[in-house]
């Protein structure tokens, strides 16, 4: 199972602000924890709820494996922004994809939703064609 720690220095090497073979200092690994504890209190937000608490370095990466390239991209897109970087197609690619899968399991659809006439009927289907053509 895979840590905090490796989910942050994984989003940070795809900023691409290291050098190859780069090694983070202790502060940017740091800084990308704070930001990852923060992008993933956010989700909440937007309807993504995956019950997130504050993780540390060492703990264990809470969601699924099925989620850890995802979340590394979308936390490479969130350190982009903070140093100026361009991230990658790859990495925004790799970020849309996850966030997507994110959202499908944990955003729930109701069993019965209910749906207002307004939003269903529109002008078109509020008279059959004829009556409009013998309208005259």
């Amino acid at each position: 199972m895979a840590t905090m720690r490796d989910v942050v220095i994984g989003g940070i090497k795809q900023t691409g602000v290291l050098r190859l073979g780069g090694v983070p200092t202790n502060a940017e690994v740091s800084d990308g924890l704070d930001t990852c504890n923060d992008m993933m209190h956010s989700w909440k937000s937007q309807g993504v709820d995956t019950e997130h608490t504050t993780k540390t370095l060492l703990e264990t990466f809470p969601l699924a494996d099925m989620h850890l390239s995802g979340v590394k991209a979308l936390l490479a897109i969130k350190l982009c922004g903070v140093n100026g970087a361009e991230p990658t197609a790859a990495t925004i690619i790799d970020a849309k994809m996850g966030w997507a899968a994110l959202q499908a399991a944990y955003i729930e659809a109701p069993e019965n939703p209910v749906i207002d006439d307004g939003l269903t009927a529109t002008p078109g289907q509020r008279f059959a064609s004829s009556d409009i053509i013998n309208n005259d």
